[in-house]
């Protein structure tokens, strides 16, 4: 762990990495924290976390780890709820253009639409009288490329001031092109969308398949990388001990 803050720590091309929470459990989102790791995602979108427990989870953990939230789709009000609650960040998933992503971006900072009120946990409760603008700076905010449409617009969304990077949605924009009976070449979309953040001086971002992709996907020009999520890696552990049982008990 560094003293530097999340979002500039991204913005100078410091490769991060972290893992998805998907539980709710405020329990396995501390026990991430030994290890190392740069950050932590909350995710909103999909599992079973509430606005309740992402509070419990981001108030838990900070100042020791920063505390992204992956928000629900259309939802600039939980944006603002997790900002309020001391998320050093935000991710906002099934983004379609640049239009809709510089509506939702608008939400979370004060200098473009966010409303303020100091008696949340971002501000102490009402005891800390700091600049609201200055606060602006220290936000990470994340767009995902998972559409289509948005990897059409993906140069468009990067160039937008508020995006601080670009996170390639791999398996729904599979599933979107899919949908739509066209051809995608997964290599050719996930170097479109580092091409993307790359022109416009932003990271991109990708979910990996564990820590031995590291390596190959920083090669490509991705510098935040999630490795997987805390219900997967519980999940794959105990098949592999369960792999390991039958094998032992059949030789």
């Amino acid at each position: 762990m560094t003293d530097r803050p999340m979002a500039a720590r991204v913005r100078a091309g410091e490769l991060t990495v972290g893992v998805f929470v998907s539980s709710a459990s405020s329990a396995i989102a501390e026990a991430a924290t030994s290890g190392g790791l740069d950050w932590l995602i909350v995710d909103l979108e999909h599992g079973v976390v509430d606005l309740a427990s992402a509070y419990g989870i981001v108030r838990s953990l900070s100042p020791r780890l920063p505390v992204l939230v992956r928000v629900p789709p259309d939802s600039p009000h939980a944006a603002e709820l997790a900002l309020d609650s001391g998320a050093a960040g935000v991710v906002l998933p099934r983004i379609e253009s640049a239009e809709e992503a510089n509506a939702m971006l608008s939400r979370t900072s004060y200098a473009h639409g966010r409303g303020l009120a100091r008696a949340v946990s971002a501000w102490g409760w009402g005891a800390d009288a700091g600049d609201p603008l200055a606060a602006d700076e220290r936000i990470l905010r994340i767009v995902q490329i998972e559409t289509l449409a948005a990897l059409a617009e993906a140069d468009a969304i990067a160039a937008l001031p508020l995006v601080d990077v670009l996170f390639l949605g791999a398996t729904d924009l599979a599933l979107d092109a899919r949908r739509r009976e066209q051809a995608l070449d997964p290599d050719d979309a996930a170097a479109r969308v580092a091409a993307a953040a790359a022109g416009a001086g932003k990271a991109a971002g990708a979910l990996l398949g564990g820590p031995d992709q590291i390596a190959s996907w920083h090669e490509r020009g991705y510098a935040l990388l999630a490795c997987s999520a805390d219900v997967r890696i519980v999940a794959d552990y105990c098949a592999r001990t369960a792999a390991e049982a039958a094998r032992v008990k059949a030789s």
